[in-house]
């Protein structure tokens, strides 16, 4: 008769004792949510519809005790164990997770835009760029990963940061470029300009001194040939110039 007694109440004793000891974990796990609460604050809403869907099953669990349902009721008992681990896992990670998307990558696009309005306030011509198209596709993307936050999802937010970093990064190096760039054609302006100068007062002087050559000499063929080129040279020279005004004065 003991033996059937035994028989009878163990299981739930085991069921019991086994919630027990999975109480006291997610205890610990609820600390742990609390001790860092203050950078989960984001997603704090979340964790706390996950914690009350955790007391609705363990009533769920009494339930099936109560009706002898021991099978079931150890299920559930494994259902929150996972749930605990996984809590457990994102409490570690979604603190920095939660201080990269919502503060550090943030300023650094506030930064990001600050250095690109800068230049442009300096004449730097960077259309080509497409800054403003680059930081609504990297907003877009930060959007996506506060979601995927909000709904206590980790997958794939590394990499997301990984590549708006590198996006950040690679168009500062644009904006040295075109820095470089822009020094290296205002070092170089003077000069060219200076020099194309020069060979149009020497063009405009050869031209006046053929009118007075052919009236006392007869210009050979080959001769008359390299002024004709020479001549079509200065007028590319010319249109290049234009291009080149057009560019500075735009």
């Amino acid at each position: 008769l003991n033996q059937d007694l035994t028989n009878v109440i163990k299981p739930e004793e085991d069921a019991r004792q086994a919630a027990l000891v999975l109480k006291e974990t997610l205890r610990e796990t609820k600390s742990k949510f609390n001790f860092n609460e203050s950078r989960l604050h984001f997603v704090s809403e979340s964790f706390d519809n996950v914690f009350n869907k955790i007391d609705k099953k363990f009533n769920q669990f009494e339930e099936y005790l109560e009706n002898a349902n021991y099978d079931e009721a150890n299920e559930i008992l494994s259902e929150i164990e996972k749930v605990r681990v996984l809590l457990d896992t994102l409490i570690d990670k979604i603190p920095n997770l939660c201080d990269v998307i919502n503060d550090e990558l943030p300023e650094k696009i506030k930064n990001l835009v600050e250095k690109y309005n800068d230049l442009l306030l300096d004449d730097l011509p960077l259309q080509h760029l497409n800054i403003e198209g680059n930081i609504k596709a990297i907003n877009d993307e930060l959007e996506k990963d506060r979601n995927k936050l909000k709904s206590l999802s980790v997958s794939g937010i590394n990499d997301s940061i990984d590549m708006i970093n590198q996006l950040i990064d690679k168009l500062y190096a644009d904006f040295d470029v075109e820095i470089a760039a822009r020094e290296e054609f205002l070092k170089a302006k003077e000069s060219v300009l200076s020099e194309f100068s020069n060979n149009e007062k020497v063009s405009v002087k050869i031209s006046n001194n053929m009118l007075k050559f052919r009236r006392v000499y007869i210009i050979d063929k080959e001769h008359e040939t390299q002024l004709v080129d020479i001549s079509k040279k200065l007028d590319d020279v010319a249109k290049d110039k234009r291009k080149l005004d057009a560019y500075i004065y735009n």
